[in-house]
């Protein structure tokens, strides 16, 4: 087990070192032919490889993303099954408004399953209780837009978007009105 741990970390740094170098070399020839200060480029490069974080570490640092993709997970499966159009339109509210790719979110849809199975709807709601009223109504406009997407608003559905819109404290006029 110890010299599979090893190897493990060998390859890893491999690749790491692999990575480094060739972003160094990278950024030798930018300022062989461009000009400029080799050490910003390299030094930028490597934060910004170090620096990024994975669409599961984006979830895990931020509740309220957390408690809305529970909360769409939630709604597509209210109705005891979940439709191709459904899971498309998550992706895409994932995508278009969080920044979490498609090829990302099987991954992230683990982690919640993993770590938010114990989550109400109702609780994760109440994470939102001091978020802007803006952000309440656009969570509520994604929980539609999921419910909607395969053209058959189910009572189980339509229930629990009332139940989240009493607790949030929007009204049906305030949901509907053009923000």
């Amino acid at each position: 087990m110890r010299a599979l741990s090893i190897h493990l970390c060998e390859s890893r740094s491999g690749v790491l070192f692999a990575h480094l170098n060739s972003m160094v070399e990278t950024a030798i020839n930018r300022v062989n032919t461009v000009g400029g200060t080799m050490s910003e480029s390299i030094f930028d490069r490597i934060t910004a490889f170090l620096g990024s974080k994975s669409a599961v570490q984006k979830v895990a640092d931020d509740p309220i993303l957390t408690a809305e993709l529970l909360l769409l997970l939630h709604v597509a499966l209210a109705d005891g099954k979940t439709e191709k159009s459904e899971y498309a339109a998550i992706l895409r509210i994932a995508s278009t408004d969080f920044g979490i790719s498609p090829d990302e979110f099987s991954e992230v849809a683990e982690y919640l399953k993993d770590f938010g199975y114990e989550t109400s709807s109702e609780q994760a709601a109440l994470a939102f209780a001091d978020v802007p009223f803006e952000r309440k109504v656009m969570l509520l406009r994604h929980l539609l837009a999921i419910a909607n997407a395969d053209d058959d608003l189910d009572p189980k559905e339509a229930n629990l978007i009332r139940r989240t819109a009493d607790l949030l404290g929007v009204t049906p006029e305030e949901l509907h009105k053009s923000h």
